[in-house]
């Protein structure tokens, strides 16, 4: 008998790893970004924002991903694609704002 590692699950390990290594930085960005919203007063009324424009967001991660080119160097590298993401994905949006929240409670 031989054995055969099949390349679907080699793939599937190395998207878990994408994931979560995406999960983890996207925490950290999330953490800066909190921070910096914070110190302006704005972490609530984002989350407010966040969570009032609903499917409109999909549209502002549009609108993010086209000003990429222009706008690449505002923000530190990944800081574009997490914008983006958390847009995009009403899952994330919605995680997001929840983390707005939590953190500012429990500070």
């Amino acid at each position: 008998m031989f054995s055969h590692k099949s390349p679907f699950t080699q793939n599937a390990r190395e998207l878990d790893l994408c994931y979560t290594y995406r999960v983890n930085n996207d925490q950290q960005i999330w953490q800066v970004w909190h921070e910096t919203l914070q110190q302006w007063r704005l972490d609530d009324l984002t989350a407010l924002i966040l969570d009032a424009l609903g499917p409109l967001n999909l549209l502002g991660a549009q609108v993010v991903y086209f000003s990429q080119p222009f706008l690449g160097k505002v923000l530190p590298e990944g800081h574009w694609d997490a914008l983006a993401n958390v847009l995009e994905n009403p899952a994330q949006t919605k995680a997001f704002s929840t983390f707005l929240r939590q953190t500012d409670q429990s500070i």
